[in-house]
């Protein structure tokens, strides 16, 4: 199994993916410059061409770092290597059996909670503790970081991060590209492109598309 990253959210992984399969083997592809061969004894692949003899033997590969747009990024990398993306779930979570869709290529992490009828796309990352209760929607490639919580109808468009211990109520909905702030309790909804933190939570800038 390739790891794609090499940094903290990475080592959290190859914690889940050992839980499950101890005897597992593991690599790590990060393309950068870094000097390091390895991370705590974990081979750190650092070009594609080094990946390919590697996904002929096992194509699978799951994202391992936390930033949305780095970890699409690293999708269409591998993908274009023979990678083949896949989901990473911990044993501690807890996912109700009820009509739950989990998107390609998610992480969900230790003790993370997710209810009935929730919906995830592509590439999301669910943190330790977060909470996702009935019926809340997640597009692709965002990120609900460590103890947050999404309460029953909220939604969260794509390419968004919710903060640590952020507090989205029933029925807001979140656009795309969004950043809401650590702690931030959101009572209403927040378009695409928006940066917002406080309680009850404000916009204080917008993000430039590019």
């Amino acid at each position: 199994m390739v790891i794609a990253g090499a940094g903290g959210h990475a080592r959290e992984i190859i914690d889940v993916l050992k839980d499950k399969q101890p005897d597992a083997g593991v690599y790590l592809f990060e393309d950068t410059d870094g000097t390091a061969n390895d991370l705590y004894g974990y081979h750190i692949i650092r070009s594609i061409d080094a990946l390919k003899p590697i996904f002929k033997n096992d194509p699978a590969f799951v994202l391992g770092t936390g930033t949305p747009i780095l970890r699409h990024k690293l999708k269409d990398l591998l993908q274009a290597a023979g990678g083949v993306l896949t989901t990473v779930i911990a044993q501690s979570s807890l996912i109700s059996a009820v009509n739950v869709q989990i998107g390609n290529g998610c992480n969900i992490m230790a003790f993370a909670f997710i209810s009935n009828a929730v919906t995830m796309g592509e590439g999301c990352l669910i943190n330790a503790r977060a909470n996702l209760h009935h019926d809340v929607q997640i597009g692709d490639y965002s990120e609900i970081s460590p103890g947050a919580t999404l309460l029953g109808y909220a939604s969260v468009g794509s390419f968004t991060v919710i903060g640590s211990g952020a507090i989205i109520l029933p029925k807001v909905k979140i656009g795309n590209n969004c950043v809401i702030g650590a702690g931030a309790v959101v009572t209403h909804d927040i378009a695409d492109n928006a940066v917002a933190v406080g309680v009850p939570a404000k916009v204080i800038k917008m993000i430039p598309v590019h």
